[in-house]
């Protein structure tokens, strides 16, 4: 299987192999970045503790975690928690805010807001629409 590299690396002169090698290191550490966050949804981490685990200083990880997946890894995370969340709310009889406090939000209230921002609707909404799916 060929593998793909972005624009901007195959664009690299061909004596500027180390671009190509520092694209692949950064790879490296976005794959351990995701399989952290999945790993530990549930958790209390944050953006300091996924750096952290990859190695890598929080202004520099930030930056690249940006640059290759196109949000941070902030962002990220709190995205895996409310999509985990849905699931919850379709496929288990679990208060809301049970799986708000679950996920790592600080109560309802703030779960609800970023649910709804996220899905237009409330997670109790959400529940009772599409349960029946």
């Amino acid at each position: 299987m060929e593998r793909e590299f972005p624009r901007h690396v195959l664009a690299l002169p061909q004596d500027d192999w180390g671009g190509l090698a520092m694209w692949l290191e950064h790879e490296k550490w976005i794959r351990e970045a995701i399989a952290y966050i999945e790993l530990h949804i549930t958790e209390d981490v944050d953006a300091a503790d996924i750096a952290e685990h990859c190695t890598v200083s929080r202004f520099h990880f930030n930056r690249v975690f940006q640059r290759h997946v196109g949000v941070s890894a902030a962002t990220l995370l709190r995205e895996r928690r409310l999509a985990r969340a849905a699931v919850e709310l379709l496929s288990t009889d679990k208060r809301i805010l049970d799986i708000a406090l679950e996920y790592q939000f600080s109560g309802q209230d703030s779960f609800t807001r970023a649910f709804k921002q996220r899905y237009g609707m409330t997670p109790h909404v959400y529940r009772q629409g599409f349960r029946c799916f």
